[in-house]
């Protein structure tokens, strides 16, 4: 309080009264003039990632750096496809040998998935083999 009164009682002050205050005194004054300026600044540099504030009371230009800033830590993190990478030995289960009590399911499509073509009498040399194990 003791600054606010202080800092008051000189505003009204002209130039040149002023200008005969001792350089101690006007030492003073700048000081709590400067601290009242920071602790104003702390204030206004407020927005919701260094205080209790919501994030919906940010201004325009804090929501902006903050979606810079999250766009920016995804990049970082997101820089490699899903999968194995280039150079991963590949984990390769080789098949069970079929049994004769195994049973076969024989799954084919009607028709092409691309041009819709029928696939009536086709035979495919090598059919693609999908192993379930019930257990």
């Amino acid at each position: 309080m003791r600054e606010n009164t202080l800092l008051t009682s000189y505003k009204n002050l002209t130039q040149e009264e002023l200008e005969k205050l001792p350089a101690k005194e006007l030492a003073h004054i700048a000081h709590e003039a400067l601290q009242n300026w920071d602790k104003l600044n702390q204030r206004l540099n407020q927005d919701s990632t260094n205080s209790s504030r919501s994030p919906s009371s940010d201004n325009p230009e804090a929501k902006a750096k903050r979606k810079a800033e999250q766009k920016e830590s995804q990049s970082k993190h997101g820089t490699r496809k899903q999968g194995a990478q280039p150079g991963h030995k590949a984990v390769v289960i080789p098949l069970v040998e079929l049994r004769p009590n195994d049973v076969i399911i024989d799954a084919k499509p009607e028709f092409c998935e691309c041009c819709g073509e029928s696939l009536a009498g086709y035979v495919d040399i090598e059919p693609y083999r999908r192993q379930k194990h019930d257990g």
